[in-house]
């Protein structure tokens, strides 16, 4: 949950990202970011082998700023990899974003595993944009394989 009037950096505020570990792991492969902008969004980003950043798509920051939120990602790694995720209310249960990419390259090249990080990751280059913010997570469940969560 994101609170309202959530102020993300002109910069980078991820709260989500997928990072490998090991090899070429400078950069996250996948990020949930608030992105400062006319209006504020929630973009869905690749960082790919070459470095460059790919914006897969985005959803309006204002629709989840003080509502609870299900976030639903299911991820294949590999050069050949996939991707999904949906973005739901909690109460209502309407769907605020849904995308998938069947062939998207999640891995770097030397990477031992990608691993999950939730939390606020900014950049502090534009301190006077940044206020002390808050997201509040709850409920995760992370399955391997064919198992799925509730």
């Amino acid at each position: 949950k994101l609170d309202e009037g959530f102020q993300p950096s002109r910069n980078f505020t991820h709260i989500h990202q997928l990072k490998a570990v090991g090899g070429d792991d400078s950069s996250p492969l996948m990020t949930l970011t608030p992105r400062s902008g006319t209006p504020d969004n929630i973009e869905v980003s690749l960082r790919d082998s070459a470095d460059v950043r790919t914006v897969l798509t985005t959803i309006s920051l204002e629709s989840v700023e003080g509502v609870w939120v299900e976030v639903y990602e299911r991820v294949t790694f590999g050069h050949q990899g996939r991707y999904a995720i949906e973005i739901r209310t909690l109460v209502t249960g309407a769907l605020l974003l849904d995308y998938e990419d069947l062939d998207i390259d999640l891995w770097r090249v030397g990477a031992e595993f990608v691993r999950p990080k939730w939390g606020i990751y900014r950049s502090l280059d534009s301190q006077e944009y940044l206020r002390d913010e808050q997201v509040r997570f709850d409920g995760f469940c992370l399955a391997k394989g064919d198992d799925d969560c509730p």
